[in-house]
């Protein structure tokens, strides 16, 4: 009989470990049309690339690990993005800052944003901050908001009502200007 409950014991306990340090990782590779919401109200359609591991452990924060592409902004594809790490979660929506470093210059940071990002990168919402601008390196893209998969105002803003609806605020419905 002891011998039975110790095992169940050490069983429990190797299971509950398992749990606590296992991260779930899933392979993401995506390829997908977004638009590119610009300051002065025009639309640029370009292609998402996410090439990368998403770990979702059981009792910590989901990370990504990987690249991430933007087609036609060049910042996205000379330098590299630090890792999506979820600062919240709300209704399978996550929420992350989304950052880049200089391949050049690891401490200088380039295109500072946040990510709204269901499971699995299938909606994809990048506000960008006011460093955007001037840390960008594309003079002539001055994204604001960027969102995937959507080639138009009215995709758009389908994508974004609906992570909206999920996730709450700080992440509010486009509206036309």
């Amino acid at each position: 009989m002891k011998t039975k409950t110790v095992g169940m014991m050490i069983g429990l306990i190797l299971i509950v470990a398992f749990i606590s340090f296992y991260t779930f990782p899933k392979e993401i590779v995506r390829v997908q049309k977004a638009a590119i919401l610009m300051e002065d109200g025009s639309i640029r359609d370009t292609t998402i690339n996410i090439v990368g591991t998403l770990e979702r452990p059981v009792f910590k924060p989901s990370k990504f690990s990987g690249e991430f592409t933007i087609e036609d902004i060049k910042a996205t594809e000379e330098n590299t993005l630090l890792d999506l790490n979820v600062v919240q979660k709300k209704n399978g929506i996550n929420m992350a800052n989304w950052v880049y470093h200089s391949s050049n210059q690891p401490l200088e940071l380039k295109m500072p944003g946040i990510i709204w990002f269901d499971k699995d990168f299938g909606n994809i919402s990048i506000q960008s901050t006011n460093q955007w601008l001037e840390k960008s390196g594309d003079n002539d893209l001055q994204p604001i908001k960027i969102i995937s998969p959507a080639v138009s105002f009215e995709q758009a803003a389908a994508v974004q009502a609906e992570l909206a609806n999920r996730f709450g605020s700080p992440l509010e419905p486009l509206q036309k200007e």
